[in-house]
């Protein structure tokens, strides 16, 4: 383990931008993946590097957002459960909550799991939160208001 505290006390912010490039490609290579565990893994790397980050990248946000959108469609409820639980993390972010509200059927997603769906008290309360963090945007509480 010393040559790699040596390897990063050299590292260049550069480098880390570059590592941190490559983790994100990797995990969203991973989103993709036909294996039932690995992408359920990846979003919850990826939203801990999201959750983390002080400037999250809104380009990663936005694939992750994408990748959560097409997950609540499941008809497995742990697949919806687990993508909603991701919202609640990452729409913490206050420059995320836009990427997510102009992610294309991403909020029409979320209304569906109230709407049709018969979706357990646990799991209305996690969809409203994700409404109710979203209406800390005042751009996004404005159109909610409409």
């Amino acid at each position: 383990h010393h040559g790699f505290v040596r390897c990063m006390a050299g590292t260049t912010f550069l480098n880390l931008l570059l590592l941190r490039s490559c983790i994100f490609f990797h995990a969203f290579r991973c989103l993709r993946s036909e294996d039932d565990f690995v992408p359920l893994k990846a979003s919850k790397i990826l939203t801990a590097l999201l959750s983390a980050s002080p400037k999250p990248s809104t380009e990663a946000a936005g694939e992750l957002f994408r990748w959560t959108t097409a997950q609540l469609q499941s008809r497995n409820p742990a697949v919806v459960d687990l993508s909603v639980q991701v919202l609640e993390s990452v729409l913490q972010k206050r420059d995320l909550r836009i990427v997510y509200w102009n992610t294309p059927q991403a909020v029409d997603s979320l209304v569906r799991i109230l709407r049709i769906d018969t979706p357990t008290p646990q799991m209305q309360y996690q969809v409203i939160y994700c409404f109710w963090i979203l209406t800390f945007n005042e751009e996004i509480a404005q159109e909610l208001n409409r």
